[in-house]
């Protein structure tokens, strides 16, 4: 009669599943938040092919394929070169956006961004029109949008042979420096205490951004510019990063006992 049959298949995988998206690789891509990796779904077999563990909590993600702006293995346009297929997601815990290409087989961008919005309950996650990766902060009631550094798409020609220069004086570098936090790391004896951090910086007078890795350990509330409130949440060891506005960053380990 030239109706078509419908069937669903279910492929047994672990629970903890938070999103999945269709890879320019031929394949499904699916991440288990709960046990910090990514898995790879022979479709329409239905068999796992392949696990990836990214640690942390990823939860929605998607297939941008951008992360050269379209210049990847399966060369989309002529002459250019094949680079990569990124599959993006956010991790709601640590509050960050990072990828997985799936054609180097690496994490990118390393290491992950953190999403300014502390505790934003980053979610679901699309490309965009101009190729770059938005995603919904439903906790901060914001979107927020990644844009992803532009590669040359085209295979750099071997330059002619020059003849070599005098060299010049070499110039002095600038000092480069990075937050210092007070104290370097954290112990607590129980949940529910607080401690002082203080962050200073040579020569930067601007803002920092506060993220604790986990927050079901400790969580991070800001005094003001230079002093963050540190509170432990329940038993277990995290990090936090400090990082200003130049992208220089340093961490504080924090250990927090069980009573």
């Amino acid at each position: 009669s030239g109706e078509r049959n419908h069937h669903l298949n279910e492929c047994p995988t672990i629970r903890g599943h938070l999103s999945i998206t269709s890879a320019e690789d031929g394949f499904l891509w699916i991440s288990e938040k709960n046990i910090g990796r990514l898995l790879r779904l022979n479709y329409p077999t239905n068999s796992i092919g392949k696990s990836v563990v990214v640690g942390g909590n990823p939860g929605g993600m998607f297939d941008g394929d951008t992360y050269n702006h379209g210049t990847d293995q399966f060369g989309d346009s002529p002459g250019v070169a094949k680079q990569d297929d990124q599959i993006f997601f956010v991790d709601p815990v640590s509050n960050t956006l990072s990828g997985y290409d799936t054609f180097n087989g690496t994490i990118i961008p390393s290491p992950a961004v953190p999403i300014p919005t502390a505790n934003s309950g980053a979610g679901h996650v699309v490309w965009t029109g101009d190729n770059n990766v938005a995603f919904v902060e439903t906790n901060a009631g914001k979107i927020g949008v990644y844009n992803l550094p532009l590669a040359n798409p085209f295979p750099t020609p071997t330059p002619s042979a020059t003849p070599t220069p005098t060299p010049s004086a070499t110039p002095t570098p600038t000092p480069t420096y990075a937050p210092i936090a007070s104290p370097p790391s954290m112990t607590f004896t129980g949940s529910g205490q607080t401690m002082n951090l203080s962050v200073t910086e040579s020569g930067y007078s601007g803002t920092y951004t506060v993220i604790s890795n986990d927050i079901t350990v400790a969580s991070v509330t800001p005094v003001d510019t230079n002093d963050f409130t540190v509170t432990s949440i329940g038993p277990g060891s995290t990090f936090i990063t400090v990082t200003d506005g130049n992208g220089n960053s340093s961490t504080v380990n924090v250990n927090v006992n069980a009573l």
